[in-house]
């Protein structure tokens, strides 16, 4: 059964990673890019992860180290240590991902490319990472760059119609509007001025209000 795929959100979630060599150090990094809150445990760490803002702990990995953790890294090289967590996390219903048995992890950690709120995400099941990785570029090559810089300016005017419009079925209209064919192409051939202008036009106006409130 193929897996499930979602976008975590894991601002202020207290994570825990077990291990601290190379994978742990590029855990911690993707896990503090997106805001989590990172603990790490182990008796020997790179100096680069230790530099990083986390809470370390240089010692032995203890079952209360998951005690209010959200979800746990299990990266150690000892496959008795990786065991343990693992089944301590269970007993605790944490998510766990576990770097030396993807098929025993809740969740995979894909082949990631951001490119400003586009975030491209790549799995093969964990078949391949590096052939992800290799996917990943070739899909990142293709990627549209208009998109990052539309989007931006698009957000911030979704936000608007959210609170502006009342109706649903109306405001998922326009709100698709913001992105549709009409809305790239002037972009790309008019520049953001124009799209800016453009977005603003299906702002509603007064009347419009006062007809949904009627």
């Amino acid at each position: 059964m193929p897996d499930f795929p979602i976008m975590l959100n894991l601002r202020t979630r207290n994570v825990i990673i077990i291990g601290g060599g190379g994978v742990a150090l590029r855990r911690a990094k993707s896990l503090l890019e997106a805001e989590a809150t990172v603990t790490v445990v182990a008796p020997n760490v790179t100096p680069e992860l230790a530099a990083l803002p986390i809470e370390l702990h240089q010692r032995n990995y203890q079952c209360s180290d998951l005690h209010g953790m959200f979800l746990v890294v299990i990266a150690t090289n000892d496959p008795k240590v990786n065991e343990m967590v693992h089944q301590d996390a269970r007993a605790e219903d944490i998510l766990v991902n576990r770097a030396d048995s993807p098929e025993q992890s809740d969740f995979i950690v894909p082949a990631v490319a951001q490119v400003g709120p586009v975030t491209l995400a790549v799995s093969t099941s964990g078949a391949s990472a590096s052939a992800a990785a290799q996917i990943r570029d070739q899909l990142e090559t293709h990627l549209d760059r208009d998109w990052s810089p539309l989007l931006t300016l698009a957000s911030k005017y979704r936000h608007m119609l959210q609170s502006t419009i009342n109706d649903p079925k109306a405001r998922i209209k326009r709100i698709k509007e913001l992105t549709n064919a009409d809305a790239v192409r002037v972009f790309k051939e008019q520049g953001a001025q124009a799209y800016q202008a453009f977005c603003q036009s299906l702002m509603p106006d007064t009347n419009e209000d006062d007809q949904q409130d009627s």
